[in-house]
């Protein structure tokens, strides 16, 4: 084999194998850019979570105070009925 025919095959080595990185970084890249689209998916979902959440524990504190409020109406409403009933007597 001549010196020109191996430094010819030489060089068609480094360009495949050049090539060959390229398709794998380019795969490489896709795959992170996928692997993004799901996170940013996933992030968002998250996000849609807290946010439910926190509609659910302003529902639940509101829920709480009308809650405390009957319940400090049915105290009044009992003492008033003892009174009055105190007072038949």
């Amino acid at each position: 084999m001549s010196l020109f025919a191996a430094f010819s095959e030489w060089l068609e080595q480094l360009d495949r194998t050049r090539n060959q990185r390229l398709s794998i970084l380019q795969v490489e890249r896709e795959l992170q850019a996928a692997k993004l689209l799901v996170l940013e998916s996933k992030h968002a979902a998250i996000r849609s979570m807290e946010e439910r959440c926190l509609r659910l524990e302003r529902s639940l504190a509101s829920q709480s105070l009308k809650i405390s409020t009957l319940e400090s109406k049915i105290a009044a409403l009992d003492a008033e009925y003892d009174n009055n009933v105190q007072r038949l007597r």
